[in-house]
């Protein structure tokens, strides 16, 4: 259990730039398909004089599906550590 405690207290930074490329990878994702539904339709990709962009949908889903099961993991993660006192030095 030591070994584990120390490994993970070197960890500590790599584990935070982690989560947080994480984090904002899913608000990226969160501008993506904001830019796709609603009133913004295509406002991220479309120029004023250039014709409608065209997109599937199936990619749109998959995306926002991939950031929120990346958020769900970090979540997990994060609580499990906490929970083992890993962090704790």
């Amino acid at each position: 259990k030591k070994a584990t405690r120390r490994v993970v207290a070197n960890a500590k930074l790599p584990l935070k730039l982690t989560a947080l490329a994480i984090i904002v990878h899913a608000f990226r994702v969160l501008v993506f398909v904001l830019g796709r539904t609603g009133p913004w339709i295509n406002w991220d990709v479309r120029p004023e004089a250039r014709p409608t962009y065209t997109f599937d949908w199936f990619w749109v889903n998959f995306a926002g599906i991939m950031a929120l099961l990346g958020l769900l993991g970090v979540y997990i993660f994060w609580r499990y550590i906490r929970k083992k006192g890993l962090f704790t030095n």
